[in-house]
């Protein structure tokens, strides 16, 4: 193939402007997990990659989760739902994701100040400190809509 089939938009299926960013988006979530992740609505896609790489991570934000898959195997390499993200920041050229636990929630709704870590912490990282700062804005954004509409 020339190009990566275009993708379809919504329950409708409708047709729009051809896009490689979707239609690589359309091809990971697709690929991923078996096509389990096709249902959800595209927020995002990004080739993630230096200049001189041959193959990279591709990142899609969806409606529901932050999916990081590698463009060599195209398998997943980070799976976190937007619910669960309690912040996000950037350091350079990464974007870093803090990822609540349930138990260190129930900690912090109880007032516990024991030691125990309450976050996990994932990084994604990009290719420039402005694609990073774009992608940190873009997750946060995301993220809060989520947390809005729980």
């Amino acid at each position: 193939r020339v190009r990566p089939p275009r993708m379809l938009y919504g329950e409708r299926r409708r047709i729009q402007t051809y896009s490689i960013s979707d239609a690589l988006a359309q091809h990971v979530l697709h690929s991923a997990g078996q096509g389990k992740y096709l249902q959800e609505h595209l927020l995002h896609c990004d080739l993630l990659r230096d200049d001189n790489a041959t193959s990279g991570t591709v990142l899609v934000l969806s409606g529901i989760r932050v999916l990081c898959v590698s463009s060599s195997n195209w398998t997943v390499t980070t799976n976190v739902l937007l619910r669960k993200v309690s912040s996000v920041s950037q350091e350079g050229m990464n974007v870093v994701l803090h990822i609540a636990s349930k138990r260190g929630a129930a900690q912090a709704a109880r007032g516990s100040t024991a030691n125990t870590a309450s976050s996990e912490v994932k990084r994604v990282h990009c290719f420039s400190d402005q694609a990073a700062m774009e992608l940190a804005k873009r997750i946060t954004e995301a993220a809060a809509a989520v947390q809005q509409a729980r």
